[in-house]
């Protein structure tokens, strides 16, 4: 009601750059029209300085699209600083929970101002249920002790903690130091691990001091080392392996040549091995290749050896059968089902 406006969107599919003054204009009326809420709302960290540092292409966006749209086309450069209305993107960027929507009804982001308040942990203890009205709970995986502090997980698990702390950082500006991030094995999950390659170890290589960036690595069982770049060269070379699919091969024999090219370099549970593994055991039975029908007993056997490797450091990190986990909960499907006709077979 306060302008005049059409915007000329000419495709619905694609986010238009006239969407970025939507939140900022919300927030807006919300400090116009419900003002304890607004007030609740400005308690939350915004991390402008560090947001504008990390990126300055984003920050520009928001300010050309977001800031200065509002206070020139929508006549509010009287009653807001660019400052107040970046703070208000900075609160929603880095608070705000991604709300599923059905397919075809885009992207949508909610603030909740008490689950907001759940710091973050790798390990953590409660995990965020989204119901249908939109509405979130937060529910205790393990049982948690009278003045213990309740968690949750900010990002995907199944990351080591030399990419977790990273990610963390760049989204909420905060480097963690929780118990999972400051053992070495990540807690029995062993997401970062190597093998040691001299000669009969095989023991598992691990970073000394995980929270340190530049940290080297050493075996737990012979003491041997490796320096940080190669560790994370091996990993990083890995990573790309991952990709690198002759266009002649099933994917099935990409996964295998993968594994087995690198059974004696990467931990069983590295995060590289994990996540073939995962895919490799939900392709066996699945695909037209391999249908389940006429799976040999021996596929059948490597069906189950691969979803229980990979399903080891989930089972670990998201304990209990709270809410949803994707990988989780198709790894354990596929498990019953081969067990199944392994004793009927």
């Amino acid at each position: 009601d306060r302008v005049e406006f059409e915007a000329d969107v000419e495709d619905l599919a694609v986010a238009d750059d006239h969407y970025a003054a939507i939140l900022p204009l919300r927030c807006i009326r919300m400090k116009e029209k419900e003002p304890e809420k607004w007030k609740l709302f400005q308690t939350f960290q915004s991390h402008c300085q560090e947001r504008r540092s990390a990126n300055t292409d984003l920050w520009a966006y928001h300010e050309e699209h977001g800031v200065e749209f509002v206070r020139d086309m929508c006549e509010y450069r009287e009653e807001l600083t660019g400052d107040e209305i970046h703070r208000m993107i900075g609160i929603m960027s880095v608070n705000s929970l991604e709300i599923e929507l059905d397919e075809g009804y885009g992207e949508e982001m909610g603030f909740y101002p008490a689950f907001s308040n759940i710091n973050h942990s790798c390990l953590a203890n409660a995990k965020p249920v989204k119901l249908k009205d939109k509405a979130v709970q937060v529910v205790t995986k393990t049982r948690v002790k009278e003045g213990e502090e309740i968690t949750f997980q900010y990002i995907v698990e199944i990351q080591p903690t030399r990419i977790r702390r990273g990610m963390l950082n760049r989204k909420w500006f905060f480097l963690c130091s929780c118990t999972r991030c400051c053992d070495r094995t990540e807690c029995g999950t062993f997401l970062g691990a190597l093998l040691c390659q001299d000669r009969d170890c095989g023991g598992s290589v691990l970073p000394d001091q995980p929270t340190v960036s530049s940290s080297s690595f050493s075996c737990l069982e012979c003491g041997s080392t490796v320096e940080d770049q190669e560790a994370v060269r091996i990993m990083n070379e890995a990573e790309i392996n991952t990709r690198k699919k002759d266009p002649s091969d099933h994917v099935v024999n990409h996964i295998e040549k993968f594994l087995q090219k690198y059974e004696h370099i990467l931990h069983p549970f590295n995060y590289v091995m994990a996540s073939m593994k995962m895919k490799l055991g939900c392709l066996y039975g699945n695909c037209p290749q391999y249908p389940l029908a006429t799976m040999t007993k021996t596929i059948m056997m490597r069906k189950l050896q691969v979803c229980q490797e990979s399903l080891v450091p989930l089972a670990i990190l998201d304990q209990g059968n709270v809410g949803e986990n994707k990988w989780k909960g198709r790894l354990e499907k596929e498990i019953s089902k081969v067990q199944y006709l392994l004793q009927n077979k």
